[in-house]
């Protein structure tokens, strides 16, 4: 019996620090959040508040693991999705095993790329953690719409997409 209390208090000591490091993290990465949003609204000649008020609205952060499997083509870590975030900040190791949907075909590339159709899979190689951070918009039950930014539009640049609610779009890509 004492070896289990002894678990029980070493699993909630690790699950307090596991929780005060993330909610430390979390703080950072509202920075860089905020820093990202802020050079990407001048790099747009933007007011700064037009896309500052997305890091307002909420950051959901999420820790990943996969542990090693010997047949990573018949795993899926997660299933293929489009993310519904504003924007998503992932830190992941150094095992690239992120793929994007192209043409009907899953391809393994670099997490470069913008809010495609994507998917991770397992490693034979090694285990994998990630991190990611999301920041996110109005809750899923929200009717607001959300469209192209109106001071980029123009008669030569008109919308590329209609406006969606975050619930429709949700519904819709995932």
């Amino acid at each position: 019996m004492s070896k289990l209390n002894a678990l029980d208090d070493t699993q909630a000591d690790l699950k307090g620090l596991l929780m005060e490091t993330l909610m430390d993290y979390s703080k950072h990465m509202m920075k860089l959040g905020g820093l990202f949003l802020l050079l990407l609204s001048k790099g747009l000649n933007l007011d700064r508040c037009n896309l500052m008020i997305w890091i307002a609205k909420g950051l959901g952060a999420l820790a990943l693991y996969y542990p090693t499997f010997p047949q990573p083509k018949l795993t899926i870590a997660t299933n293929n999705h489009f993310d519904y975030e504003f924007l998503t900040l992932l830190l992941q190791d150094h095992i690239i095993v992120l793929q994007l949907l192209h043409k009907n075909q899953w391809v393994v590339v670099p997490s470069t790329c913008g809010a495609l159709g994507h998917t991770v899979m397992a490693n034979k190689v090694g285990t994998r953690v990630l991190v990611l951070c999301s920041f996110s918009t109005d809750s899923v039950s929200s009717s607001k719409l959300y469209g192209m930014v109106t001071q980029l539009l123009s008669q030569g640049n008109p919308p590329k997409y209609h406006a969606t609610t975050v619930k429709d779009y949700r519904e819709y890509y995932h």
